[in-house]
């Protein structure tokens, strides 16, 4: 995964989702299955664990704030759906076995 940047009234911000933020995002209560019933405080995290890497000393509270401002210039859906879309990538990133040709499972004995 790549990250990207932001721009949030005149400050530009760069953000990055892994696995790690992944798991991030879950310890601090966020939810996949709840995220598009609860936009805002979704998008709150996102920003949050999205501005870890890069930006390790914004807290929780300034990253709901920075979640506001963007909200407030670009509206919900532009913030939610951008953040949501980036995040996502995290589950589809990944070696393909169809072009390494390698197996996960090690034995594929059948069952009797």
């Amino acid at each position: 995964m790549a990250s990207f940047d932001v721009m949030v009234g005149d400050n530009t911000y760069k953000m990055f989702f892994d696995r790690r933020s992944a798991r991030q995002f879950e310890e601090i209560g966020g939810n996949l299955s709840d995220m598009k019933e609860k936009i805002f405080s979704s998008t709150d995290r996102l920003f949050y664990v999205g501005l870890h890497k890069f930006h390790p000393a914004i807290s929780f509270g300034e990253a709901q704030e920075l979640s506001d401002k963007a909200i407030d210039e670009y509206g919900i859906e532009e913030v939610y759906g951008t953040l949501s879309d980036k995040f996502m990538e995290v589950f589809t990133q990944g070696g393909n076995s169809s072009s390494t040709g390698k197996s996960f499972l090690t034995s594929k004995r059948q069952k009797v």
